[in-house]
């Protein structure tokens, strides 16, 4: 019996990314493998979960987003340092890009360990794969597939 593909927040996280232009790949053996010679069938199944997994990201990266906005430290007042300038109410981020959450750490960290746990029923079923048909792939590759495969034996 066929079973949906089902993948945790942090699963998507670990394969897109916000970028300039949108959601993109960010996984180098994601890539890879979508790069490669595929069978029209997989090439089609993997092509549909990647899509579904950017309408789940974006969700994903909203809730996020939201949860930096409501725990992260802000500026009490307008200022300025030689390296930047900030108004009253501006998140704290240092110069490495760190956001600062002070006191709201663990608040912080326990929400987003819940929303990255949290699974998602992508609706397609998982992508069936018999390996000997398929071009070399490497272990690191394949691991990156692992959630939206079944192999067949």
């Amino acid at each position: 019996m066929t079973k949906n593909i089902i993948v945790k927040n942090s699963y998507i996280e670990s394969i897109l990314a916000t970028t300039q232009n949108g959601i993109e790949i960010k996984n180098e053996n994601f890539a890879k493998i979508l790069n490669k010679s595929l069978p029209v069938k997989v090439s089609y199944w993997l092509a549909r979960a990647v899509d579904k997994m950017t309408q789940e990201a974006r969700t994903y990266f909203n809730a996020r987003q939201d949860l930096i906005q409501k725990y992260a430290q802000r500026y009490e007042e307008d200022g300025k340092d030689e390296h930047k300038e900030w108004k009253k109410d501006d998140i704290i981020v240092s110069n490495t890009g760190n956001i600062s959450f002070g006191d709201n750490q663990e608040k912080f960290m326990l929400d987003f360990i819940e929303l990255q746990n949290i699974e998602s029923d992508l609706g397609i079923p998982t992508i069936k794969i018999d390996l000997d048909k398929l071009p070399e792939f490497t272990t690191i590759e394949i691991s990156a597939i692992i959630p939206l495969i079944e192999i067949n034996s």
